[in-house]
């Protein structure tokens, strides 16, 4: 490494050494089945559980200064064979860090690891774990459970499993949520959480707080430049650099996807971000955050960013109610970016005092886009160079040190670059899914009908009582023209089309605002819905049009009124002139005038 954007590469066979970029590198591709994402509502998530407990297991070893003796003892610690701890850090580290990874046979189907029970004795296995053992009231031994177990197995007349394969099922839980269904969260987070009052990292991104704000701008459309309102800005930060990990700018109030986006911004690299905005400069943060701090908004409790998270071994740590402090760091960032915020035009300010005689609406004049672009400036060329307080060095500086290291200690090393098909496949799992069964015209979702033939092969018929079959898709809520078909064999995403081309670019919330302005039910057949549509769009269209007129006349009105009053001179002029032509001829023959003078002989005067 020569620092945060190059490395140095030396050709194996040539010996020439070059210096590239790293934006320019990408993984080493390799025959193996890629990892996927594991849909919680599909036949796999029962093995999540597993590959939860094995990930806890794992967990500490997950750094490159991890030694022999470490290992052995984690793995005397839960009674497991050193190889298998090294087994399963080979498969999380080559996976890129997907918890999908520690799925036994996951993507290689057959084989070793598969559980041979009855389905109906593995179900009444759950069940008693559920009921019985995780029962925070009872809390019985393994072997009352067991017991239990027995009877209901004899009831049924299904053979009892063996004790060990019971115990085999307890074990692979998670010691965390086992601990915490039996004796409290606070036990649980005081064996296995991390100790509240130590809350400074000692390493970059091992802990990124997420927030959002309102900020106190008010900025204009790009077609009118009529005031539209405040924006919302959702910030990640790294708490041990201070740096900005991530960020998402929107006007629809924060939700999932202001997080996920968010955390996509974060996770890859920033070059192509800042090409498209035109800032000049290094935003040389990247990676996937070991654990985010978050408040307990519903937009965190989304159970698409828990399943994300466990996807890739994200740790999600919920502010406790009434702490505070535990959100001061990016709190603090908030202030710094409000308070530069009111030296722009359009400020609302932060209280009405120094609001007082100043209008902000009539002053907007940034898009939200100008404002994106002035953000990204402020955080790359300002924020990130200036010395913070609390680490006495730049969060820049902060952040190199603890990658590249110093005279005292060992850096953490690069985070693995995700770039090209990986990054894709990481922002489809960040999107929000749903389940649907696969119909002849298509899969129906919001209102609308998809399709394509890459569909094909799952449509058929549902016989009597039988239960229709499900799959993924996910959708961007931003452009609802298409969403995008999990297959269920290889994983991939295909992209579907609406039926209806006729759709114009529309996001999931303008679908719903329409459908409500339209008054339509539920369940309302899509034509009608795009007649709505259309109709709504076109008065829509011309009430701009009708507002650009007025904004025209009303910005040329005392121009018009110029205009007026020098026809109207002129004309006044002109009448005038003839009527004095006309005075003219109807006079005598006129005397001398100011033009004759000059034929008068000089005289003087005494």
């Amino acid at each position: 490494m020569v620092d945060l954007s190059t490395v140095e590469v030396t050709d194996l066979e040539t010996g020439e050494t070059l210096i590239v970029p790293i934006s320019q590198l990408d993984s080493i591709s390799t025959d193996e089945k890629p990892y996927h994402p594991i849909d919680p509502d599909s036949p796999d998530s029962k093995y999540l559980e597993l590959a939860r407990f094995r990930y806890e297991v794992i967990k500490p070893l997950l750094v490159p200064s991890r030694t022999k003796k470490q290992v052995e003892e984690r793995a005397k610690e839960f009674n497991l064979n050193p190889a298998t701890l090294y087994r399963w850090i080979k498969q999380f580290e080559e996976s890129g860090g997907q918890l999908s990874a520690l799925v036994p046979n996951y993507g290689r189907r057959g084989g070793k690891g598969k559980k041979r029970v009855n389905p109906e004795v593995e179900k009444l296995i759950k069940e008693v774990i559920e009921t019985v053992y995780l029962n925070p009231y009872k809390r019985v031994s393994v072997k009352r459970a067991y017991q239990i177990l027995l009877l209901k197995c004899r009831e049924l007349g299904l053979t009892p499993p063996h004790i060990n394969t019971f115990r085999n099922r307890i074990k692979e839980l998670s010691p965390f949520m086992t601990t915490q269904k039996r004796k409290g969260k606070v036990v649980a987070q005081s064996l296995y959480g991390a100790a509240s009052s130590s809350f400074e990292p000692e390493r970059p991104l091992e802990v990124v707080q997420i927030d959002h704000t309102l900020l106190d701008v008010v900025v204009v459309d790009e077609l009118t430049r009529e005031p539209i309102g405040r924006p919302y800005l959702t910030i990640a930060l790294d708490v041990y650099s201070r740096t900005v990990f991530g960020y998402y700018l929107s006007l629809d109030a924060p939700s999932y996807f202001s997080v996920a986006q968010t955390l996509f911004v974060g996770i890859t690299p920033k070059d192509n971000l800042l090409e498209e905005l035109g800032v000049e400069g290094k935003w040389e943060v990247w990676g996937i955050p070991e654990k985010i701090h978050v408040d307990n908004a519903k937009e965190f409790r989304s159970t698409y960013l828990e399943d994300f998270c466990k996807e890739y071994g994200i740790t999600i740590d919920y502010r406790p109610s009434k702490t505070p402090h535990y959100g001061g760091h990016v709190e603090r960032l908030f202030r710094t970016i409000n308070e530069e915020i009111h030296n722009l035009p359009g400020t609302t300010f932060s209280n009405p005092v120094e609001k007082k005689g100043y209008d902000p609406e009539r002053h907007a004049c940034m898009t939200l886009l100008e404002l994106e672009k002035w953000l990204v400036e402020f955080i790359v060329n300002y924020y990130h160079k200036r010395i913070h307080s609390e680490t006495g060095t730049t969060p820049e500086e902060k952040y190199k040190e603890g990658i590249l290291g110093n005279e005292t200690s060992k850096g953490r090393g690069l985070f693995k670059l995700i770039t090209g098909e990986e990054a894709k496949k990481l922002w489809f799992s960040l999107l929000p899914s749903a389940r649907r069964t696969i119909q002849k015209d298509g899969v129906h979702l919001f209102g609308l009908r998809y399709y394509d033939n890459v569909l094909k092969p799952f449509i058929r018929l549902r016989k009597q009582g039988e239960k229709s079959e499900t799959y993924t898709f996910k959708y961007d809520p931003r452009d609802m023209r298409y969403v995008y078909f999990q297959h269920p064999q290889t994983k991939e995403y295909y992209k579907i089309p609406c039926r209806e081309t006729r759709l114009p670019k529309l996001s999931l919330w303008e679908l719903k605002e329409y459908r409500k302005r339209l008054n339509l039910k539920r369940k309302a057949k899509e034509y009608e819905l795009l007649e709505g549509l259309k109709k709504l769009i076109t008065l829509e269209e011309e009430a701009l049009e009708k507002t650009k007129r007025v904004k025209r006349k009303r910005n040329s009105k005392k121009l018009y009124d110029f205009k007026s009053y020098v026809e109207q001179k002129t004309s006044s002029d002109e009448s005038k002139k003839e009527a004095n032509e006309e005075k003219t001829r109807q006079l005598p023959p006129r005397t001398p005038q100011f033009d004759d003078l000059d034929d008068i002989e000089p005289f003087e005067v005494d």
